[in-house]
């Protein structure tokens, strides 16, 4: 009987799984545009909700009557759309590249429709 020689392993074991790359070109563009986007979204809905708790020790001093401010739920949509495009940027290098353009557009698209029903609508 025979042996057969097993093939030789390498000493520092299997290779580490792979993750998909950094983008190139237009799709990196996007990724960055959304990644600015969904942070300045982030600052916007902060600021907000800092200056809808301190309204009412703020507006006494200032001479102005009839403010209402954002409202919370403006201010807590912009943090809320803004919180989760950041959450795509950590996820992104854990996805592949094609699905990573797509999730982008989908946060620029997010962004975009925060940015209307909050300020323009």
């Amino acid at each position: 009987m025979d042996t057969i020689p097993l093939p030789a392993v390498p000493a520092e074991g299997p290779p580490p799984p792979r993750h998909s790359g950094p983008s190139h070109g237009p799709a990196r563009v996007v990724e960055v545009a959304a990644g600015l986007l969904s942070g300045g979204l982030v600052l916007i809905g902060l600021a907000l909700v800092v200056l809808q708790l301190l309204a009412t020790r703020i507006a006494p001093g200032t001479g102005l009557t009839a403010a209402s401010g954002p409202t919370w739920w403006r201010a807590l949509a912009q943090l809320g759309v803004g919180m989760v495009g950041e959450f795509t940027v950590w996820l992104r290098p854990r996805i592949a590249t094609a699905a990573r353009v797509w999730l982008a557009v989908a946060v620029i698209v997010a962004v975009g429709f925060a940015l209307w029903l909050c300020w323009w609508r």
